[in-house]
This record gives C-alpha cells, sequence and structure tokens, in this order.
C-alpha cells in the first residue's frame, strides 16, 4: 500500500522526465549548482502543481495584493521546507487548492493571509500560521519523534490525512504509464499511511 501511495503521489503531480525549470528563473544553491530546491524569485509557483509553464507561472511576488485566499511564505532564497508545504497545502486542502502564492516578508500582508508558511514568526493552528523559525518553538511529530518540525512537517502532522485521502482519491500512473485506479482506503489504512509516510 506505500509503495502503491508514493507511486500516486508523485505520478500524478510531478512531471515524468526530471524536474527542469524554466531557464528565466534564478537559481541559488549552495555552491552554485541548479538545483529546484535551491531556487529564489518566482520558482515557488513553477513547484506549485497548478502551473508549471514557464509563461503562466501564477505566482505574485510581493507587491501583491494579499487576502484569506491566499498563501504566504517569504520572498528571496527559499528551500524544499516551504516549497512541500505550498504543494501539500494545495494538495490536500480544499479550500486552498487554486489559491496564488505571495512571498513576502511584509507583516501586513502575512495578517491578512489565509494561510502563512515558513514566515511570520507564528504557530497557530487556529490562526493557519506554520513557521518554525521564533524562539521558544519545540513542536514534534508525536511525543516519540525528537526532530522539530518544519514548516512542512507542521503542514503535515495537522493536513496529511487529508493530503493522502486526496492524492489516493485521484486515478493515476504507475512508473512505466499503467493506470493505477484511485484508492479508497479504510480509516486504520490512511492512519498507517500518515504515521509511516512521516517515519
Amino acid at each position: 500500500m506505500i509503495e502503491r501511495f508514493h507511486s500516486m503521489c508523485w505520478l500524478k503531480w510531478l512531471p515524468r522526465a526530471p524536474l527542469a525549470a524554466p531557464e528565466n528563473l534564478p537559481f541559488t544553491g549552495r555552491r552554485g549548482e541548479r538545483s529546484p530546491c535551491a531556487v529564489s524569485q518566482g520558482a515557488l509557483c513553477f513547484l506549485s502543481r497548478q502551473n508549471r509553464s514557464s509563461s503562466n507561472l501564477g505566482c505574485a511576488m510581493s507587491s501583491d495584493s494579499v487576502d484569506t485566499s491566499t498563501i504566504v511564505t517569504h520572498n528571496g532564497t527559499f528551500h524544499c521546507d516551504e516549497a512541500l508545504a505550498v504543494y501539500m497545502i494545495q494538495a490536500g486542502i480544499k479550500e486552498f487548492e487554486s489559491s496564488r502564492v505571495v512571498r513576502t516578508r511584509d507583516n501586513a500582508k502575512i495578517q491578512l493571509a489565509g494561510i502563512v508558511v515558513d514566515v511570520g514568526g507564528v504557530y497557530s493552528l487556529e490562526r493557519m500560521r506554520f513557521d518554525h523559525h521564533q524562539r521558544g518553538f519545540s513542536e514534534f511529530f508525536s511525543p516519540g519523534h525528537v526532530t522539530k518540525l518544519s514548516s512542512a512537517g507542521l503542514i503535515y502532522k495537522h493536513f496529511g490525512k487529508d493530503i493522502i485521502r486526496a492524492l489516493t482519491s485521484i486515478d493515476s500512473v504507475d512508473s512505466v504509464g499503467r493506470a493505477l485506479s484511485a484508492v479508497a482506503l479504510s480509516d486504520s489504512d490512511l492512519e498507517d499511511v500518515y504515521q509511516r509516510l512521516y517515519t
């Protein structure tokens, strides 16, 4: 079941060819290498499952307006943490599946957003704020885990089951192109997949 879920997740949303970004996106890896997880301005939207073409990135920069349907993360160079968090939000939280992504550190805009990841200095499920950089942050996946969660980890902790249900409820193909039908997971299978994917 786990292997099939992995196959469905990656193949439904990611291109079959290795991930390659449009040439006009600046990449800033630690050693200057081109890496989809070490991108800067505009690349979050390239990674978004909603918009893959270089001409229609669908991304809002920091000067754009923000409202309660907007996903906000920080501007500047980013990491796989917030890219994965945005992907999971759009894949598993129905109200944000078509949301724009605004990259900003402007506190006024952050306050207006519907959901915020990896910026803002606040972790609050009730307020849909998922930063992990603030002093005193010590959220873990469960009592048995010893690694503090990243923003993507926080999204997975709170919405992981919804994300898994969304991704397994679609028809997909496996790595060699064979059709895979949607899977109706029992509650116990869902819990098993949720736990195993994290650990």
